[in-house]
Parts: structure tokens; sequence; C-alpha cells
């Protein structure tokens, strides 16, 4: 469980951890350089469930509060992964689609996310992108292969985003 989720921390015994099992499984990982962790917070629903919050499903849970609760129009989507985000997203609009009598099929699984331009992301794009601009874009992250001209047009293209937005959206280590 965690307490804040507006807080949350990524504590250095649990990058220890994970490099501890992936060394397992990868022998000699566990001697790279860490250049980032990532966390994050996702709601476990299980109906009636009452145990530990770890052996609950991970499954997702779609929750058709018109069946459940007599309240027409009202979807909940719930559970999941950050890997199956793409499939909750279709399994609610399908289920939504069908209230509404949308009979079209879903286009989330062939939909490009906002800010990929590329398609899939590959470093050895970045690389050639930096050495066609090379004169006029400053390297500011060499492990991702961040340039000055990627960060300004992230910022420009979304002025509202945190400095933190903008180190994911970029992929800044």
């Amino acid at each position: 469980k965690v307490a804040d989720p507006e807080n949350l921390r990524i504590e250095p015994w649990e990058v220890q951890l994970m490099l501890d099992e992936g060394e397992k499984m990868v022998p000699g990982i566990s001697k790279a350089r860490v250049l980032r962790a990532w966390a994050g917070v996702r709601p476990l629903y299980q109906e009636g469930f009452t145990g530990e919050s770890r052996d609950a499903t991970r499954a997702l849970t779609l929750l058709d509060h018109q069946q459940r609760d007599g309240v027409a129009g009202l979807l909940t989507i719930t559970g999941g992964k950050w890997t199956t985000f793409r499939l909750m997203a279709e399994v609610t609009m399908d289920a939504a689609c069908a209230q509404l009598g949308v009979t079209r099929p879903c286009r989330t699984a062939d939909t490009q996310a906002p800010g990929v331009e590329q398609g899939h992301y590959w470093l050895g794009h970045r690389l050639h992108e930096v050495e066609e601009d090379r004169l006029q874009s400053e390297l500011v992250c060499e492990c991702e292969l961040v340039t000055r001209r990627m960060l300004e047009h992230a910022a420009r293209s979304n002025p509202t985003v945190t400095l933190d937005d903008l180190r994911r959206d970029v992929r800044l280590g």
C-alpha cells in the first residue's frame, strides 16, 4: 500500500532488490550503472477481497455502474498495469461505444501515442539526429542523446508541462 501517492519515493533498497533479482536472469547486470528508476501507483480492485494488497489481482477490471449500481452512463476501469494501458483503453471504449450504440471498431491499438513522432523508440534515431545537426544542437544528456533543441522543442510544444514531465517526455537521464 502507498501512504501518499503524490509523494511516491523509490528507496535505494528497492533499486538494489531489482538489481539482485535481475542478476539471477542476466548475470553481470548488477554491475551496470543505474541511470534512472521509475515507479508508479495503480489502483487494484478485486470484488470482496480483504487480504493483503500484494495478494490482490493485477488484472484490469471494467465496472459498468448501470449493472452494478443502477447508474447509467458511468464506467470505471481499474487495475491493470503500465503495459496494459492500451488494452484498458480499448476495453473501456468498446464498452462506452456499446452503451452509445456506436459500432465502429476501436482504433486504440493502431493509434500512435501523443508525443511519439517516430513510432518505436530507438536510440539510433537520436544518434542520427545529433550527427545531422551537430553544429546547432548542444548535447544535454549523453545517455539518451537528448539535445538542447529537442528539449526546447518539447517545452514549446506544450508550455504547461512541468520540468519533470519534460524530463520524462524526452527521456532525459
